[in-house]
C-alpha cells in the first residue's frame, strides 16, 4: 500500500514540475505534456524501487535459518507439494498446487489484449520443505515469473470443454470492482483453498457449443478448435521452488501472497533462481533507460526560451 501511494506522489511530483518547467514558453498551452512527464516520473521512480526490491530478495536467500524472525522478508528454495491430495490442471490435466489459467478468442496474432471468454485462479493448501522442516504456504503470488504454457488443442480442448461445462463461473462484466476485489482476494487467501471462476456472459455458447459444432471440421482437414486459445500458468505438485515471502513464526508459515500490496514476494521455478542475477541486471537496465529518458527531457524543457 505504501508503494502505491508513493507511486501516486512521484506522479503528482513530475506533472507538477512539468508544468512549471514549460510555464512562459511557446509551448505553455500544451498542457499533455506535464502528464508525460509525470509519467516518466513514475518510471523512474518504479525502475528504482525495482532495483531495491530485487535487491532485497537476492539478500533475502543468503540469510541463515537460525536469524529468522517473525515477518521478515526471507527467500528459500525447497520441494512445494500439497498437504492433501494435489488437485488438476483444467487444461493440461497435471498435478498442481497452483494455477492461473485463461482461454481467449484467437484473432490469429499473438497479442495479449485478445480478448478472454474466461479465466481463474486455483490453489490447495501447501507447504515447502526446506533443510529438513516443512513451511506451510499461505497466500498466492502473482504466477508472471512463470512461462506461460499455450497448450495443444488436440491435448488440451477436449479437457477444456468439459472443465468450462461443469465449473461454476461468477459473470465478468456484472460488478468489475467487486470482481477485482476478489480475485485479488484471493491470493492472499490464508487457508490455501482457492477456487475463483469468471467468464463473459453465454460462455457455454460462445466456447462448448461452438467447438460441438466444429467436431467434424477434421474430417474436412480444418483445425476443431480454431479460434481459441488456452493459456496455463502452473505451479507443479512436488516441484522445486525459489520463493520469497515473510515468515511466519507461530504459525510455521511462509506468507507469499498479498497480491500489489507485497510485491516483494515472488514464485521461480528451479533452484537456480535462488542464485541469479537476472532481476537486478534486468531492473538496472531498464532503470538507466528511463532515467536517461527523464535526464534529457528535463534539459530539453529547463533549457526552452522563457517569454
Amino acid at each position: 500500500m505504501i508503494g502505491c501511494i508513493l507511486s501516486l506522489v512521484a506522479s503528482a511530483i513530475g506533472c507538477a514540475a512539468g508544468f512549471y518547467l514549460i510555464q512562459n514558453t511557446e509551448i505553455r498551452d500544451q498542457y499533455w505534456l506535464p502528464f508525460v512527464y509525470g509519467g516518466l516520473c513514475l518510471l523512474v521512480y518504479l525502475n528504482v524501487w525495482g532495483i531495491v526490491q530485487a535487491w532485497q530478495q537476492k539478500r533475502s536467500f543468503g540469510q541463515p535459518r537460525s536469524s529468522w524472525k517473525d515477518g521478515n522478508l526471507i527467500g528459500v528454495t525447497g520441494k512445494i507439494r500439497a498437504l492433501k491430495a494435489p488437485m488438476m490442471a483444467p487444461f493440461s490435466k497435471q498435478e498442481a498446487v497452483m494455477v492461473e489459467y485463461s482461454i481467449k478468442f484467437d484473432n490469429g496474432i499473438d497479442s495479449p489484449t485478445d480478448p478472454r471468454i474466461c479465466f481463474g485462479i486455483m490453489r490447495t493448501p501447501c507447504a515447502i520443505d526446506f533443510e529438513g522442516q516443512s513451511y506451510t504456504i499461505q497466500g498466492m503470488p502473482f504466477l508472471t515469473e512463470l512461462e506461460t504454457q499455450v497448450l495443444l488443442p488436440q491435448i488440451s480442448f477436449p479437457a477444456a470443454i468439459k472443465f468450462v461445462s461443469t465449473a461454476q463461473f461468477q459473470p465478468m462484466l456484472e460488478d468489475p470492482i467487486k470482481m477485482g476485489r476478489e480475485a485479488f482476494a484471493a491470493y492472499s487467501d490464508a487457508d490455501g483453498d482457492v477456487q475463483t471462476h469468471y467468464a463473459m456472459p453465454d460462455y457455454k455458447a460462445l466456447f462448448v457449443e461452438r467447438l460441438e459444432s466444429q467436431t467434424g471440421d477434421n474430417l474436412r482437414g480444418l483445425d476443431p478448435f480454431r479460434g481459441f486459445h488456452l493459456e496455463e500458468r502452473r505451479v507443479g505438485h512436488d516441484t522445486e521452488v525459489s520463493i520469497n515471502g515473510t515468515f511466519m513464526e507461530s504459525q510455521n508459515g511462509i506468507d507469499i501472497g498479498g497480491g500489489v500490496t507485497k510485491t516483494a514476494h515472488s514464485l521461480k521455478i528451479g533452484h537456480g533462481a535462488s542464485k541469479s542475477n537476472g532481476p537486478i541486471i534486468k531492473a538496472l537496465i531498464f532503470g538507466f533507460v528511463f532515467t536517461s529518458v527523464f535526464v534529457v527531457a528535463t534539459y530539453i524543457l529547463a533549457t526552452l526560451p522563457r517569454n
